[in-house]
């Protein structure tokens, strides 16, 4: 299969997902990442996506276009976004099919009260197609949200 993640490069969980998928079961990685990428990864291939305007995420719309590029020329099976707030986000505005969202951490969203993060989580919810919860408490969050 063709795996495209959209993250943060530079999260380490994300390289060891993705060299495992690689390596292991065999599968095509491509990670499309905004900040630039520090971390080496051995055999996936990365991608800047960024531009001077995606440190501000209300700019991130502005990539969808080059996302769904990317997805088109890989031939892509499978989107996966890690963190759902920020990148599940940014995947619901691309609209391919089928979206995993893949959460991690000790809250969906953070402060609870963050209305925005809030907006995010609810849309992304209701745009995947698949979930992966790290912990019971955020599959209750992705449930409360709209998954």
């Amino acid at each position: 299969m063709n795996l495209v993640f959209l993250s943060n490069a530079n999260a380490v969980h994300l390289k060891e997902w993705t060299e495992y998928f690689q390596h292991r079961l065999g599968h095509h990685c491509t990670v499309l990442t905004i900040p630039k990428q520090t971390m080496p990864y051995d055999g996936v291939e990365v991608i800047d996506i960024g531009n001077r305007f995606s440190g501000s995420k209300l700019a991130w719309p502005l990539l969808v276009p080059k996302i769904r590029q990317v997805l088109q020329r890989k031939n892509a099976d499978l989107l996966i976004a890690y963190r759902v707030v920020s990148y599940g986000f940014l995947a619901s505005l691309v609209g391919f099919r089928p979206l995993v969202m893949a959460a991690q951490g000790g809250d969906l969203v953070w402060p609870p009260d963050d209305k925005f993060g809030q907006f995010t989580a609810r849309r992304s919810c209701r745009s995947g197609d698949y979930f992966n919860a790290w912990a019971g408490n955020i599959k209750d969050e992705l449930i409360k949200y709209g998954a």
